[in-house]
């Protein structure tokens, strides 16, 4: 449960690193967040309620109990994700405001900070970061969308006289921070650009299959998806890569008339012209790297589904005795298989992101 935990501490912090004037993630969002770090439902579900308070009344998102983001720069941290001369120029930037106009009248607005921030060399998004951390913490309190530092900000230690006692052997990792930040950046990014958030993008690909024009394998794309889910990359390696590389394969062919009758780059071959039952998961996911910046995949995306597509074939006696082996066929491997749905996961939402962008004409 302490693994669980701290991992969704992270993602709550890492949230502040993502979206520093929306922090905090939604319930779905913390669903789908936790599905790409491979916590499972009960886990999550038994851990969350003890450890999350709704950021206000009426809000969706919610926020960690405990501190979001550490303002303790004693020790360097690898990886890192606050910048300290940001958090250090927002501390001097409201002392001196104290200063200047005294503790009653020492509010300013957000955006003020900020751009002063800007103007000295700073990054708006760093300075952002700093602002929403201290006053998530309560080192800054807020008044009509105005700011101003508590006492127990004003009694804080600047970062610069922190890290000037710091020892050189002084230094702690975070090894899962740097995955959880790349899950939690790319979940909170689908907030403002129009697509609709999922949990889970294998079900959201099934709930479009109809608009897509192949509303008939709703069915089938649901029982696969069931089975892969069931699948235990431990257990049975080998059967999650083959229904692993089915998804990706049939993912790629649902979207296939679209990008012909749109005209653009993917899959405009004579090779998807004709029968489907000769489409195969290596081509098709060639073509779809294709057409520039109406490419459906990217070229690393390319490589794990044919990545896949290789492990696929270990079914295929035939194709394993063309290849003349000179030693033992290797067996498919739980890392592969973890790999392996993961990679369905990637091409499915890299489909769904290529339709959202690219409507029906």
């Amino acid at each position: 449960m302490n693994d669980v935990s701290n991992l969704l501490k992270m993602a709550f912090e890492c949230s502040v690193y993502a979206a520093p004037r929306e922090p905090g993630l939604t319930k779905l969002e913390v669903e789908e967040v936790a599905q790409r770090l491979e916590l499972l439902p009960g886990e999550v579900s038994d851990a969350l309620p003890t450890m999350v308070r709704p950021m206000c009344r009426g809000e969706t998102r919610l926020l960690c109990k405990d501190r979001l983001v550490d303002f303790n720069f004693f020790a360097e941290e690898e990886p890192d994700y606050r910048n300290p001369d940001a958090f250090e120029f927002v501390l001097v930037h409201l002392h001196e405001l104290v200063r200047q106009v005294g503790e009653a009248k020492a509010w300013t607005a957000r955006t003020s900070i900020v751009a002063n921030g800007v103007a000295r060399g700073l990054p708006e998004h760093d300075v952002d970061v700093a602002v929403t951390s201290y006053w998530l913490d309560g080192r800054l309190e807020e008044k009509n969308g105005e700011l101003r530092l508590t006492r127990s900000g004003r009694g804080y230690a600047l970062p610069s006289q922190q890290i000037a006692q710091r020892s050189p052997d002084d230094k702690r990792i975070r090894s899962k921070l740097g995955e959880v930040h790349r899950v939690v950046k790319d979940v909170v990014s689908h907030r403002n650009d129009g697509r609709v958030i999922h949990a889970e993008p294998l079900d959201a690909l099934g709930a479009v299959l109809a608009k897509l024009g192949h509303g008939e394998f709703q069915v089938w794309w649901a029982q696969t998806v069931a089975e892969l889910r069931r699948a235990n990359a431990m257990a049975a390696p080998l059967s999650t890569c083959v229904l692993s590389a089915a998804l990706c394969e049939a993912a790629l062919i649902f979207v296939v008339a679209r990008a012909r009758t749109l005209g653009v780059g993917a899959f405009a071959s004579n090779t998807f012209s004709g029968n489907p039952n000769r489409w195969k998961l290596d081509d098709l996911a060639a073509s779809a790297a294709g057409g520039g910046p109406d490419a459906i995949l990217d070229q690393p995306t390319r490589g794990r589904a044919e990545r896949l597509n290789g492990i696929r074939q270990r079914i295929h006696v035939g194709r394993l005795m063309a290849g003349k082996p000179t030693g033992p066929i290797p067996a498919t491997r739980p890392e592969e298989a973890r790999e392996a749905a993961e990679t369905a996961d990637t091409v499915v939402r890299a489909v769904l992101d290529w339709v959202e962008k690219h409507p029906a004409a």
